[in-house]
């Protein structure tokens, strides 16, 4: 990829923003009594996925344009969920947000598995820091969807 990707010290006032702004909207909702275990946890993970996206996006755009969009809507995405997540605590977010990483994560096995157009060097790079950063982070949503749907009663452990 290309060495136009912003540096570390360019991308930390984007991440304490962002981590501000969602702590603050998490604490106008503090008193309803509607977190769970699983809230912020889940939404630090959302954060850490979308600004794991960050960095790579202008090499992206670059080299794989489409991939750089696809990076950009992804992180706003992710972005968002936290953001809503934070606002609104709600068991209705817990099934985009699984969805939205489980999707990324199978886009990542995908592009080290099979040569993307533009992308053929992603091949067998599974070790790239940021990717591991991204799909651990991208991972543990998956996991704390399903444990938080779970928790809300919106699937349950048992069939009858």
């Amino acid at each position: 990829m290309d060495s136009s990707a912003p540096t570390l010290a360019e991308i930390v006032p984007l991440i304490i923003t962002g981590g501000a702004c969602l702590l603050g909207l998490g604490m106008i909702d503090r008193g309803s009594g509607r977190s769970t275990a699983v809230r912020w946890p889940t939404i630090a993970l959302l954060f850490v996925a979308s600004m794991a996206h960050v960095p790579v996006i202008p090499a992206h755009l670059a080299e794989a344009p489409y991939m750089g969009v696809l990076f950009i809507a992804f992180a706003t995405a992710a972005f968002a969920l936290a953001a809503l997540m934070a606002a609104r605590p709600s068991a209705v977010l817990y099934p985009p947000a699984g969805l939205l990483c489980g999707a990324a994560i199978l886009a990542y096995v995908a592009t080290r598995l099979v040569a993307f157009p533009q992308l053929a060097d992603d091949v067998g790079n599974w070790t790239e820091p940021l990717g591991v950063v991204s799909v651990t982070a991208e991972a543990g949503v998956v996991v704390l969807s399903v444990i938080g749907l779970r928790r809300s009663g919106w699937i349950s452990a048992t069939r009858n």
